[in-house]
């Protein structure tokens, strides 16, 4: 999507993370525990790479126990500063059973379902924030054929263009594609439209040659040592 068309606010909220969406969470990978062990989940993640691995101990030397995939969402039962690193992220994840690095994990335990609709559109359209973990949109080829099309995740910001019938029958939002001018549709529950309040600069008065944008690049780096190591 165009970010020219974003405020400020707005950039800083979608860099800041980085959809159909579930209201379950997928099978995980291991058997589950006896609760009465198990610490209370302090939140929820989605995996946002196609693999990371379960380990036993917060330490990328210890016995690996299993692999989660790509877009599983996981139980976040506690917050680990683990001493055997890596030092550029030492943060890891306790799970039911074992623990992964926090590194592609997207904290979604504020993901929620849209309760309201909006009841006009203006005709340029008016921008809405994924609400759920994640969302399969759909492509309408003809009257009553729908089509996969593009996955939307947590938090990312699109135009919704138009109200109308989705394939259960229920209300859904046309959104379009300002870059290819494709329109594809997802339900009104798993979209927050975005008020005007959101995209009003945060300094009406600060000259535009005096704002910048800075980029860590040692930390990209490091994600990209780390990558390769796995």
């Amino acid at each position: 999507m165009k970010s020219t068309k974003l405020s400020r606010r707005g950039f800083l909220k979608m860099s800041s993370v980085g959809a159909l969406a579930l209201t379950a969470t997928p099978p995980g990978i291991f058997p589950p525990q006896d609760k009465e062990f198990l610490p209370a989940p302090i939140g929820r993640g989605r995996i946002t790479t196609s693999a990371i691995y379960v380990y036993s101990q917060p330490d990328f030397n210890s016995p690996r126990l299993g692999m989660l995939k790509r877009d599983e969402l996981i139980t976040v039962n506690a917050e680990i500063n683990s001493s055997y690193g890596p030092a550029y992220n030492q943060l890891w994840y306790e799970l039911t059973d074992g623990f992964i690095h926090s590194a592609y994990v997207q904290r979604v335990e504020h993901a929620y379902k849209n309760a309201g609709i909006l009841k006009t559109i203006p005709e340029r359209g008016r921008l809405g924030e994924i609400t759920v973990p994640y969302t399969d949109s759909l492509r309408r080829i003809r009257p009553n054929h729908w089509q996969p099309l593009y996955r939307l995740y947590y938090q990312s910001i699109f135009w919704i263009t138009g109200l109308e019938e989705g394939p259960d029958g229920e209300p859904w939002y046309r959104l379009t594609d300002d870059l290819v001018h494709v329109h594809f549709y997802i339900p009104t529950t798993h979209i927050r439209p975005i008020t005007a309040e959101e995209t009003t600069p945060l300094s009406l008065y600060t000259p535009a040659d005096e704002k910048r944008i800075e980029i860590p690049l040692y930390k990209i780096a490091d994600d990209l040592k780390y990558d390769r190591r796995r």
